[in-house]
């Protein structure tokens, strides 16, 4: 039986819980245009923790070929479906998250080989190639996601660039942080200890100057600060990955447990949280005129009481444990 680590899931669940936050502010058309640097800081660090994970968690010996392809395919599944029944856009265009993590499950089984100096060479070229993407203005800053009714209008060609540079989550420079994740694996590196802590803090506190002084794009429906990520956000959220773990090894356990729950099941939280926030925040708080504060610590105790739910749940027989896909969603 397979042992969770759960300090990994109490990461997974800081992750969603950051998420949150971050899709749910531009629901309020005020903070969404007034949010301070320092929030829109704390919103963009969710996506390297998922994806360093993924990373650092792959194992070939839990997932064989057909286990890493099937899951490949739920999780390119969902994105797909969320695409087109939530957001009523043209699916694998834009590449949310779960595009660039359902492709690097493919990546990861096919260079799980590869010595640890070539994939030490990839994550540099990786960085050099971010680097002079940047320099010559090949990102774009705006992104034209196009409807389903818009398909008669849509060009392939733009799905490439897309995947590549210009979608939420492009290849370049996304894959860095999975990458950088399994590196660590094969290392058999903790990250844990004070001179880490000590380093990561420097290096997070330097970084965010640097990004405090820089010009952040906003997005459209977005406040995160890498619109396009840069070296400054790729090198700010390593090491905001590494004081985090210290953070979370070091604190006691009792304190995180709430972030656990969400971890757990962080696939499914990640589409409830995307789903709640789409149909049901904003009308929930326009309707009943609830200040957005009152009303994020009302859905977030909401999303605690289903996770106590899917908790018991996972515990009883109605669970199929032997169920593939009920344990990707929903954890093992």
């Amino acid at each position: 039986m397979l042992i969770r680590d759960e300090k990994i899931d109490v990461l997974r669940g800081i992750a969603i819980s950051i998420m949150f936050l971050a899709h749910s502010l531009p629901c309020d058309d005020f903070l969404a245009h007034t949010t301070n640097f320092y929030l829109r800081l704390i919103c963009s660090l969710a996506a390297p923790i998922f994806l360093f994970l993924v990373g650092s968690n792959f194992s070939t010996k839990s997932l064989n070929f057909k286990n890493t392809f099937k899951r490949f395919l739920i999780t390119i599944l969902i994105a797909k479906t969320i695409d087109v029944f939530l957001w009523g856009i043209i699916p694998f265009y834009s590449f949310d998250v779960l595009y660039i993590i359902s492709l690097t499950l493919i990546i990861l089984y096919l260079i799980h080989n590869l010595k640890e100096s070539i994939l030490m060479i990839s994550i540099l070229v990786i960085i050099l190639i971010t680097f002079c993407f940047h320099y010559c203005g090949i990102y774009e800053e705006l992104l034209f996601e196009p409807k389903i009714s818009d398909l008669k209008d849509f060009h392939s060609i733009s799905l490439f660039k897309n995947l590549f540079l210009n979608g939420w989550f492009p290849i370049f420079p996304w894959i860095i942080f999975p990458l950088i994740g399994f590196l660590v694996k094969k290392r058999k590196l903790t990250l844990i200890g004070f001179n880490y802590f000590v380093i990561s803090l420097i290096l997070f506190v330097f970084t965010t100057i640097l990004k405090f002084n820089e010009t952040n794009y906003l997005r459209e429906e977005a406040i995160e600060l890498f619109y396009p990520a840069n070296l400054t956000y790729i090198f700010l959220a390593i090491s905001f990955i590494v004081l985090i773990k210290n953070i979370v090894h070091f604190l006691p356990f009792e304190k995180l447990k709430i972030f656990q729950l969400f971890g757990r099941a962080s696939l499914f939280f990640y589409v409830f949280h995307l789903t709640m926030v789409h149909l049901f925040f904003r009308k929930f708080s326009e309707n009943l005129e609830i200040h957005f504060i009152n009303t994020f610590i009302l859905f977030f105790l909401f999303f605690l009481v289903v996770a106590l739910i899917i908790n018991q749940f996972k515990k009883s027989k109605l669970f199929l444990k032997d169920n593939f896909i009920l344990k990707t969603i929903f954890g093992y």
